[in-house]
């Protein structure tokens, strides 16, 4: 059963769970969570949210966090004077950090004037999702990422390990991976927490680059 919540000083309310989001809490709760993200996308990648008290969880599902995306660039509303987006978190994506277990992140939904908030990048990629599926596809994405570790040393930013190989480059060299193990592992460990399914990794062709291989998902 629905049930609509409305808070105070807004002309406009999201539907939502209550069943779900009291079962999501408790959830939270027990695993030690003290706040929340309910986290949405800007055009350059980066996750935007405010930080949310787990006491005020049944408010932040009701889209209660408000953001002045037209002071971010390429989101759409021209300047901070336009009306906010609100933030509507997806229940059933809810992540528990496995690294600092007080802190749980959400995927969200923008929402303008009480509709889909047509330059938020979840809401334009459901669109994709539906189109495909109404061609008779479905889309699945297999991430091979590649990149540097640098720790500071004397001033200047160095790879994490003393290169010490031979050969023109170290790439798949298992010496380098495991001296990197002390960064490798923890890595490994808490993405597959977060059910990434890591399947290899790997000491890549760049002095401290590594390479992760995932399982392909929807």
């Amino acid at each position: 059963m629905v049930q609509r919540v409305q808070f105070e000083k807004r002309d406009n309310y999201m539907d939502y769970d209550m069943t779900l989001a009291t079962s999501v809490k408790q959830k939270l709760i027990e695993a030690g969570v003290e706040y929340c993200f309910p986290s949405y996308v800007d055009v350059h990648g980066i996750p935007k949210a405010k930080a949310v008290p787990i006491e005020c969880f049944e408010k932040m599902c009701g889209g209660s966090e408000l953001f002045t995306v037209g002071a971010l660039d390429g989101m759409g509303l021209v300047g901070p004077q336009e009306d906010e987006c609100s933030s509507v978190p997806d229940l059933n994506s809810a992540v528990v950090l496995p690294w600092d277990t007080k802190y749980a992140w959400f995927a969200s939904d923008l929402y303008y004037h009480g509709a889909p908030y047509h330059a938020c990048s979840r809401f334009i990629l459901k669109k994709v999702l539906e189109k495909a599926r109404s061609l008779g596809f479905i889309f699945n994405l297999g991430i091979e990422t590649e990149f540097y570790v640098l720790r500071q040393a004397d001033g200047q930013y160095v790879p994490i390990t003393d290169v010490d190989f031979k050969g023109i480059t170290p790439g798949y060299d298992v010496f380098q991976t495991l001296r990197s193990m002390p960064f490798l592992d923890p890595m490994v460990k808490y993405m597959n927490q977060l059910g990434w399914g890591v399947f290899s990794f790997d000491q890549e062709g760049g002095k401290g680059q590594y390479e992760f291989d995932f399982a392909y998902s929807d």
